[in-house]
């Protein structure tokens, strides 16, 4: 969601800002602290709220957040935490190319960019 803007031509605008839930299934209890969510938080993007759920640390079958994912820069899909690999779900984002923030196709099938799944190392 962004502010209203007159005269816009969404087929023509790159959409540049997306808010989606993500969820870390399986992520061990230990890091459903705030201070490591808003670490891998701020790599997805900015966190907007997270699930009351992970916040309380009610069910330890996954992290949930609201997240503002940024589409200028590639989508995080997984990360590597104490040498284990956690994938990252993005709810909800259909045909969307991370790579170049447009929408009608995903980064795999971009006919420009080539897809790489980058992988980031969280200390």
């Amino acid at each position: 969601m962004h502010q209203w803007v007159p005269n816009l031509a969404p087929d023509k605008e790159p959409i540049l800002v997306l808010t989606a839930w993500v969820r870390i299934p399986f992520l061990s209890v230990e890091y459903f602290d705030e201070q490591f969510l808003q670490v891998i938080g701020s790599k997805i993007g900015t966190i907007r709220k997270v699930d009351n759920t992970t916040a309380y640390v009610e069910r330890g079958k996954f992290v949930c957040m609201c997240v503002e994912v940024y589409l200028s820069k590639p989508l995080l899909l997984k990360f590597r935490r104490h040498g284990r690999v956690w994938r990252v779900q993005h709810e909800g984002l259909h045909l969307i190319c991370f790579k170049r923030g447009k929408v009608g196709h995903k980064g795999d099938a971009c006919p420009i960019i080539q897809n790489d799944e980058p992988e980031t190392e969280l200390a």
